[in-house]
């Protein structure tokens, strides 16, 4: 989907929104989880961001090393992204808290209530362990210490994806 007209509205979505928060990409490291195709990776670089990736797929993780753009846990981050990945972590919490970010900026799945979770197209309990709804993953995040700073709906509206919401989040 990533070379599609819709994966470029997403991609430059993401992209304005990373750009709405963070003033000096040079001064930053920033790694996406689960990279999908790395296009991501790639365009940030692109514009001069220190951008890295890791994924649990061996065929990115190989992509990834070919750059030299694979991150292990325990290096130095500033931001992490989750484009649709944070609801398939296990347990995401720990994981954020040791990559020990400043700022975190993902989308996902945001449900209204537990009906329309179970009747949502994103129901899949195979695939994801977190259903939240918007409140929910607020207070999620504000366990760990992160604040939202910005929630928008544009990969809805604007990218043509269902129930998908996109969350700006920083620890003081």
């Amino acid at each position: 989907m990533a070379y599609t007209p819709q994966g470029q509205i997403l991609l430059d979505l993401r992209c304005k929104m990373l750009e709405r928060w963070i003033i000096d990409p040079s001064d930053v490291k920033l790694v996406d989880v689960g990279i999908g195709s790395g296009i991501f990776i790639e365009t940030l670089r692109k514009k001069g961001w220190n951008a890295f990736g890791t994924d649990i797929n061996p065929v990115a993780l190989e992509w990834l090393d070919r750059y030299g753009w694979s991150w292990q846990m325990g290096e130095e981050v500033d931001i992490l992204t989750f484009w649709d990945s944070l609801e398939h972590l296990p347990n995401p919490a720990e994981w954020i808290l040791q990559a020990d970010p400043k700022w975190i900026f993902l989308s996902m799945p945001i449900y209204l209530n537990e009906e329309h979770c179970l009747t949502s197209k994103h129901f899949k309990p195979d695939e994801h362990i977190w259903y939240f709804t918007e409140e929910g993953l607020i207070s999620f995040m504000k366990e760990i210490h992160f604040y939202c700073l910005e929630i928008n709906d544009l990969e809805t509206t604007i990218g043509g994806r269902e129930s998908i919401k996109s969350f700006a989040f920083q620890r003081p």
